[in-house]
């Protein structure tokens, strides 16, 4: 049996994991590539890195492979992903004529929060050396919350004329379930094997 974990958090905009640290943790580029890559967890490059404002990332995960007898091999792994993004922005602009002074005042608090959770389990069953069935199966869960706040307060000669607030929040949510099953058989010839899904 062989196990791992691995975690990180960090509130400086950066990513939660890099390439080779998941690789290691998954145990090699083909289970990487096996189990749907990096994306989409706050592992790989996308979701909220590179924008604007300060980014808060936390991700565990944990790997477990066990060799349950010499025919039967199971793999399994999760991870979780948190990332809180939070931008604050104002500014002002000033326009002069001959006789007034035009003023906008703009302020934005945006706060996005992202929460992943993906599966993944891999049994591995030998009956002989000519028999081969892996049975794959992924699940992924992903929620999104947006919350948006903007004011813009417009100003003629120093007097108030006119203030327009916005306030808005979507959330999302989706959810996958995958399954697939590979049977392989050997024939007498090395070279030739018989795959079914």
């Amino acid at each position: 049996m062989q196990a791992s974990i691995i975690g990180n958090a960090n509130n400086i905009n950066n990513q939660a994991f890099s390439f080779n640290e998941y690789i290691d943790f998954m145990g090699g580029f083909q289970n990487v590539l096996a189990m749907g890559g990096m994306a989409d967890y706050g592992v790989g490059p996308g979701g909220q890195m590179g924008q604007r404002g300060i980014t808060e990332q936390k991700s565990v995960g944990t790997n477990l492979n066990v060799d349950i007898s010499k025919k039967f091999q199971m793999n399994a792994n999760y991870l979780f992903a948190q990332s809180d993004r939070v931008l604050e922005e104002s500014g002002s602009t000033q326009n002069f004529t001959d006789d007034k002074i035009f003023s906008t005042i703009d302020s934005m608090n945006v706060l996005t929060n992202t929460t992943n959770h993906r599966l993944n389990t891999k049994l591995k069953f030998n009956p002989n050396p000519r028999n081969n069935f892996t049975l794959n199966t992924r699940i992924f869960k992903l929620g999104n919350s947006d919350i948006n706040n903007s004011m813009s307060d417009f100003w003629v000669d120093g007097i108030n004329e006119n203030m327009t607030l916005t306030n808005s929040k979507n959330e999302s949510s989706s959810f996958n379930l995958n399954t697939d099953l590979l049977y392989k058989k050997k024939f007498d010839k090395k070279t030739v094997t018989l795959s079914k899904i």
